[in-house]
């Protein structure tokens, strides 16, 4: 969690941090603001990209009102840091605590909202290609799901180790990169894609 402080009551504009429906994001009357993980209403990335298609009534439509509406592919790249749950747990006989168990629920609930914001994605993608192919403009599209799961059991035991913070090592931040590459160039979809585009540019080791 993050605190920030409101200085809202002290901004010189005449309209502070006023949103799109008229009211004011953050009044000034509220000293603080408070974030929480971004992962309780979006551990994907995928939602702003999911709301903006429901927006426009498809991905088509959203295209067009971009002005890209001659996309004949699309690639999205979903970087999945989620982690398993320790199996050493279930060799403890001592029962859980409600920490752990507010946290194990937590973890459930996005785990499934996850999945089902993956599944619409699909959907949404799978519908563009039908849509374009009844008008006679053949599309298609990747989505690349990179996850510690793809690497060896080892490599995937050693991440889920690694803290979610925003103080990692710089050891771990390598190491994070240096997987990350290895899983892209791992994935046959992101080859197919390099080779269609004629790209040349290479994943960095």
């Amino acid at each position: 969690p993050i605190r920030l402080n409101n200085y809202a009551a002290y901004c010189a504009a005449a309209d502070p941090a006023r949103r799109a429906d008229g009211k004011i994001a953050f009044p000034p009357r509220q000293q603080f603001v408070h974030l929480a993980d971004g992962g309780l209403t979006d551990n994907t990335g995928l939602r702003p990209f999911l709301q903006k298609v429901k927006q426009y009534g498809g991905v088509q439509n959203m295209l067009e009102h971009e002005g890209r509406k001659s996309t004949r592919r699309i690639v999205l790249l979903y970087v999945d840091a989620s982690v398993t749950p320790d199996p050493k747990s279930g060799l403890d006989s001592q029962p859980m605590s409600a920490k752990s168990v507010i946290k194990a629920a937590t973890k459930t609930m996005m785990r499934q909202y996850s999945k089902a914001t993956l599944s619409q994605v699909r959907q949404a993608l799978s519908d563009w290609t039908i849509e374009m192919a009844r008008r006679g403009k053949p599309v298609t599209y990747e989505l690349i799901h990179l996850s510690f799961s793809k690497l060896t059991s080892a490599q995937e035991q050693y991440f889920n180790r690694v803290p979610t913070n925003f103080a990692l090592s710089d050891e771990h931040v390598s190491e994070l990169l240096a997987a990350g590459a290895r899983l892209v160039r791992a994935e046959p979809a992101f080859h197919a894609t390099a080779r269609s585009q004629h790209l040349r540019q290479s994943v960095a080791d």
